[in-house]
């Protein structure tokens, strides 16, 4: 297991490095952004990019996950390519048409989501994003089926650095506000998809349309789709329900806050990219893949845990030191935000083995049940706990669709889960920082961060009984 777990984590570390680069800087950013742009411009830059969120999994076609699939599974080189070729030239004839069909709809996005503030450019702006954003996309799929984790951390550093001076001079020295955010937003997807062009070349074969290379990404993809566009909604449905209910400038504070609960986020992502074609390695190598899905996973999840405790306790100071006045009182919507990062890590987690079913359609009731969840919670609690409600439903929704999809992923590799263990330390946890949050001093931080630690030794202790610290810790000998 220390093997596996070792692998894991060089690969998390690899890809965890740029992205913990990226959420540094755009924290860098976010004081001269909330210094220069009012709530409603952030909320404007927040619903676009749930826009192009939402519509990205439609336009797609669900290519992306069937050549995950497909390509990790093939042998032959010839196949793997022949698997991202029609992929690569399926996938753009559908965002072209889209984009197209999407014109004539400006007016109502513009009244429905933006309340007016979308100006032509802006809406130009988005498009070219929205296309841009995916031409590479593909080709950063096959690399993360090889595992070249360097070449993509390489791109997310490069862009990173693209997109940081570009933000800098257009909204900070131009003063271009919302147009310049999203001017640099498209330069710096036009320069990801120039970095990936020659492993596009490389991986790119013009060709006769194999009909039954194009049926199986088809009948993997688009089963696929309705499960996105749901998963998309509970991604998506919080923002925008502020918007609605609570208006674009307290859309901007919740987005402000999503920065400061970017660290818990950023390590789900970075585990999740790693994990992905991590686990279809151990299907296909290990001898006992579900007793090592059991230590892998039961040490995420008191690890994320421990880790939403500290930094939940830490927000009181990110917010007096970096974030402008007039945006303070988002601070106490950053635990709850973090909240949903860790239900995404359970549901990641816990529906392991599911991917070697072949009844993926089953992703698409079990979005639908935990979007009905996320909704019905929302719009019963709007009048007495908004916003903190729509957060929370988020995270249950999570949770819901990891248990509908549990059983399907037990009949086909079963692990023995630590559910009562991590429950009760959740609830320890949380006393934690309700207790602390409200005291913030450097002592206070301290004892409660000690707390955590040792709290979650424990309880390490209990879900392995021969569980010995100093194999991971090497403590003086004072003999």
């Amino acid at each position: 297991m220390r093997q596996r777990l070792k692998e894991l984590l060089s690969d998390s570390m690899i890809y965890g490095m740029s992205t913990m680069l990226s959420q540094f800087l755009s924290l860098f950013l976010v004081p001269f952004y909330t210094a220069a742009l009012e709530p409603a411009d952030y909320g404007e830059l927040a619903m676009i990019g749930i826009v192009l969120a939402f519509f990205t999994p439609v336009a797609g076609l669900g290519l992306d996950g069937a050549l995950f699939r497909y390509y990790i599974m093939s042998e032959e080189a010839s196949v793997k390519n022949a698997y991202f070729s029609l992929a690569s030239q399926l996938k753009t004839a559908a965002m072209l048409v889209f984009c197209l069909l999407f014109i004539p709809f400006y007016g109502v996005l513009n009244t429905s989501f933006f309340e007016g503030l979308l100006t032509p450019l802006h809406f130009a702006l988005f498009l070219g994003t929205f296309l841009a954003d995916n031409v590479s996309v593909l080709t950063a799929v096959v690399l993360r089926s090889e595992r070249k984790v360097k070449k993509i951390a390489t791109a997310n550093i490069a862009t990173l650095i693209v997109s940081l001076g570009l933000s800098i001079y257009f909204v900070l020295v131009l003063k271009m506000h919302v147009t310049g955010a999203l001017l640099a937003g498209l330069g710096s997807s036009i320069f990801r998809a120039a970095f990936y062009w020659s492993d596009s070349r490389k991986y790119f074969r013009w060709g006769h349309f194999d009909r039954s290379l194009i049926k199986d990404l088809l009948s993997y993809g688009l089963p696929v789709i309705p499960h996105k566009i749901q998963a998309q909604v509970i991604q998506s449905f919080t923002a925008f329900i502020i918007n609605h209910k609570l208006g674009l400038a307290a859309a901007g504070m919740y987005a402000v806050a999503t920065k400061l609960a970017k660290p818990i986020s950023f390590l789900v992502g970075t585990v999740q990219q790693s994990w992905t074609p991590y686990k279809f390695q151990i299907h296909k190598t290990d001898s006992n893949p579900a007793d090592t899905f059991r230590q892998l996973i039961s040490l995420y999840w008191i690890g994320i845990i421990t880790l939403w405790g500290i930094f939940s306790i830490l927000t009181p100071y990110l917010y007096h030191w970096f974030i402008n006045p007039k945006y303070w009182d988002g601070q106490t919507y950053v635990p709850f935000i973090m909240t949903i990062s860790v239900a995404q890590a359970f549901y990641f987690t816990v529906v392991t083995g599911f991917e070697l079913s072949t009844k993926q359609s089953k992703m698409t009731p079990a979005s639908f049940i935990s979007m009905c969840v996320l909704i019905g919670i929302s719009l019963l609690t709007a009048a007495w706990w908004a916003p903190y409600s729509f957060i929370v439903a988020q995270a249950i929704a999570y949770l819901v669709m990891g248990a509908v999809l549990y059983p399907e992923a037990q009949r086909m590799i079963p692990i023995k889960l630590p559910f009562l263990s991590t429950f009760l330390f959740a609830v320890f946890v949380t006393s934690i920082v309700i207790l602390f949050f409200w005291h913030p001093n450097f002592w206070t931080f301290l004892l409660g961060c000690t707390v955590l630690i040792c709290g979650s030794i424990f309880t390490m202790m209990i879900i392995f009984p021969n569980f010995n610290i100093q194999k991971y810790i090497k403590f003086p000998n004072f003999k």
